[in-house]
């Protein structure tokens, strides 16, 4: 995942990785360390939701919210907090949006905290996103058209019209 992201850095690209995991972690230095020198520092946010019985104690630990994390050197922080940690069990009952709410909580703040880290500002005459955004209108607009005049005989059999 890292290398994915590293690669497209200059791309206006922010990445969600979700991990679901039944277990705790067994490499936990190593994680912390890579997740400090290397993750934090890219537009990435890491949801970690944990399935199964497990105490999940090594995964709160890498959901710092209240401090950032600690390379095994002893001094180097994380450059950010990216690291959500859901168990699953305890948020089930909330149903689906309760559910997503708090699994997707912190997500917002991660992306604003690495915008304003990088320097990068919003602006309307971006032309990154306005190519996609029309074509995603065109198709818009071009599948009305074809729903407004679709005749609907059976479940299998659809007959359209042309509109000029």
């Amino acid at each position: 995942m890292l290398i994915i992201v590293k690669h497209q850095l200059s791309e206006p690209i922010y990445h969600i990785l979700l991990i679901l995991t039944d277990g705790e972690i067994h490499d936990m230095t190593q994680t912390i360390d890579l997740v400090v020198h290397e993750a934090s520092s890219l537009p990435l946010s890491i949801i970690i939701i944990g399935v199964g019985n497990e105490k999940f104690k090594m995964m709160r630990q890498l959901d710092s919210d209240n401090q950032l994390l600690v390379a095994s050197d002893g001094t180097t922080k994380a450059a950010r907090d990216i690291i959500q940690f859901v168990r699953f069990k305890r948020y089930i009952q909330l149903g689906p949006d309760g559910l997503a709410e708090k699994v997707l909580r912190e997500v917002p703040k991660q992306f604003l905290t690495y915008m304003k880290q990088k320097g990068i500002e919003p602006s309307d005459k971006s032309e990154s996103y306005k190519k996609p955004m029309k074509a995603l209108s065109e198709q818009t607009i071009k599948l009305n058209r074809i729903s407004k005049t679709a005749k609907f005989e059976s479940t299998t059999k659809i007959e359209t019209s042309e509109i000029s």
